[in-house]
């Protein structure tokens, strides 16, 4: 299997994402405190500038991981193979599988006493379609 210890492409769009709503906030609040509005109006430039190329960056890492394999950090990969032992990662039980959790995640999600019991399943259900593909994606680049 293809060893990986660097962060993930879903890590680091999320963290250059982050980044930005902290400059976004920071902006807002200096805004907020000027109360000026040629001062106010700069903020928003500011703010519309950091989200664009903050978005741009995060789709940019996200594509650039498509297209160089997207196989992700081995600890995240192995936390999952723990979690599924013993769990089908055949793509076709898979799929079957994960259509039954998110079916029985909607009528859970729909119910008021279990709503955070469907919100897990669904839960689950993402992860287990995630070590599948992950498991499948890692044989394809060994050549296995």
């Amino acid at each position: 299997m293809q060893n990986k210890t660097t962060p993930d492409a879903a890590a680091a769009a999320l963290t250059t994402l982050m980044h930005a709503l902290i400059d976004i906030e920071c902006t807002a609040v200096l805004a907020q405190k000027e109360e000026r509005e040629e001062y106010t109006l700069f903020a928003l430039e500011c703010i519309r500038y950091t989200a664009t190329r903050s978005m741009n960056d995060a789709k940019n890492i996200l594509i650039a991981d498509c297209e160089n394999g997207g196989v992700m950090r081995d600890d995240r990969f192995n936390s999952l193979k723990h979690e599924f032992s013993g769990v089908s990662d055949d793509a076709g039980d898979a799929l079957s599988s994960i259509s039954k959790l998110i079916r029985a995640s909607f009528f859970l999600i729909g119910t008021k006493e279990y709503k955070s019991t469907g919100i897990d399943v669904l839960n689950i259900a993402a992860d287990y379609a995630d070590f599948v593909t992950e498991v499948i994606l890692r044989k394809t680049t060994d050549g296995d």
